[in-house]
């Protein structure tokens, strides 16, 4: 979204996407083999939908960064992607609507976390600008 107005820095941008990924990516892969639910078409690990989580990632990350002018589109996007896996049988609904929420709650946990770390800070007492790093819940 190259020249895209936002508010975030390009490092609070990359620093959440990659943290968005990283945690859907093990969250989502532990889910699958921890419930290990068979798929509509025989197959195995079906909870949560990974191509849906990825997707909800992505459209929350858009649209947090960058407004619901951009975010509406990624959505429609995302949920194409969603409602695809289960029209294909490769997905129960429920699986898909974890996906999305599971994408979702991680976007949203990184970009909270990344716009703490790379926002900075006066310092009331001397005025000076800092940069510290923190991640309040």
């Amino acid at each position: 979204l190259l020249g895209a107005r936002t508010e975030d820095s390009t490092g609070s941008i990359i620093a959440s996407a990659a943290l968005a990924t990283t945690t859907m990516e093990l969250l989502c892969q532990a889910s699958k083999r921890w419930i290990n639910e068979r798929r509509p078409d025989g197959g195995f690990k079906s909870f949560p939908s990974g191509h849906t989580t990825a997707a909800f990632t992505g459209a929350e990350l858009i649209r947090l960064h960058y407004g619901w002018g951009w975010g509406a589109g990624a959505y429609a996007l995302a949920t194409a992607v969603g409602v695809s896996r289960v029209v294909h049988n490769r997905h129960w609904w429920w699986d898909a609507a974890a996906g999305a929420a599971l994408g979702v709650a991680c976007a949203n946990l990184s970009v909270k976390c990344c716009r703490a770390w790379f926002s900075p800070r006066v310092d009331p007492q001397s005025g000076t600008l800092c940069l510290g790093v923190s991640c309040c819940f």
